[in-house]
């Protein structure tokens, strides 16, 4: 019998050994599944974090866009209603004037172009238009040569109102461009945190 207690002891020692070694084994895993738990809990927490700010961000450009639209587009209709109140004063300047300021208006005398003249004002507005020679070639007889272009010394049929009415719509079209391209500069400027003045 006293031979039988021993291993009766190694038994229980063994069983408490693998007994606390499973113990320690579960405590272990369930330690390291709380610590995966914790930091995948807060990886997600960062992500959502980081996604709630570049919401925030996207949602901020997204506002400055739009009131840059909104304002370059007021802007336009601002130089478009500008143009046309110009367009409507053009017959009263071109056909009317007076030699003094309590005189009554009288027919504006003719206004004469020449081909020379319409032919340098489109070279000076469009790149692809040449420019006319300033004289025309001249034969034994002393008269102008014939060309396949006009006489640029000749008489146009343009007359003062199409000037205007050309300069109106150009203008305006050159404004807005400006403005489109100032907003833009603006709007590039702000998203990357600096103001251009």
């Amino acid at each position: 019998m006293n031979f039988n207690l021993p291993t009766a002891a190694a038994w229980y020692l063994t069983a408490a050994v693998v007994s606390a070694g499973v113990g320690y084994w579960s405590g272990w895993q369930r330690g390291q599944a709380w610590e995966e738990a914790i930091c995948t809990q807060a990886a997600a927490e960062l992500l959502a974090d980081q996604e709630q700010q570049l919401r925030t961000e996207y949602e901020r450009q997204l506002a400055e866009a739009d009131d840059a639209v909104r304002s370059l587009r007021a802007e336009k209709a601002s130089i478009t209603q500008r143009a046309s109140e110009l367009e409507q004063e053009i017959d009263r300047v071109t056909s009317h004037y007076r030699e003094q300021p309590q005189a009554p208006a009288q027919p504006l005398p003719d206004c004469r172009f020449t081909h020379g003249f319409v032919g340098l004002y489109n070279a000076a507005i469009t790149p692809t238009v040449q420019v006319p020679r300033s004289d025309p070639a001249t034969g034994t007889d002393g008269k102008a040569g014939t060309t396949g272009t006009a006489d640029p010394l000749g008489l146009s049929p343009i007359r003062q109102p199409d000037i205007l009415h050309h300069i109106t719509g150009y203008g305006a079209r050159c404004q807005a461009i400006e403005a489109q391209l100032s907003s833009l500069i603006d709007y590039l400027q702000a998203t990357q945190g600096t103001r251009h003045d």
